[in-house]
């Protein structure tokens, strides 16, 4: 099912990303108003839902909330242990979010030596 976003930017959305749920607001998922998510969430692009109403993204959900809490903090937090560095950046490229590209490569570079 194809739904178009008609909302004021306030409202909150659940996503199925991956099999993740998550669940929060249009104004953080535009944010970066030429992302991907930026373009989906503003009414540009029709996204898909399931019978539910849930957004539905076929990608990975685990990584997606490091995705959206650098969308809700410009600032990207990853345990001490994180290593799928590669990962993170190919979901940042998806979702076309530069700042969190550099934010992962400037990380990964400094844990990394």
């Amino acid at each position: 099912m194809e739904y178009e976003i008609h909302k004021t930017s306030g409202n909150m959305v659940r996503l199925d990303v991956g099999g993740k749920l998550y669940t929060t607001s249009v104004t953080t998922l535009t944010k970066y108003s030429d992302s991907t998510l930026g373009a989906m969430f503003s009414g540009r692009v029709p996204v898909q839902t399931d019978d539910s109403g849930t957004f539905c993204i076929v990608r990975d959900g685990e990584l997606f909330r490091h995705v959206l809490n650098f969308l809700r903090s410009s600032k990207l937090h990853l345990p001490e242990n994180f290593q799928e560095y590669d990962q993170l950046l190919n979901e940042a490229d998806f979702y076309q979010i530069d700042e969190l590209t550099e934010a992962v490569s400037e990380m990964r570079q400094q844990r990394q030596g």
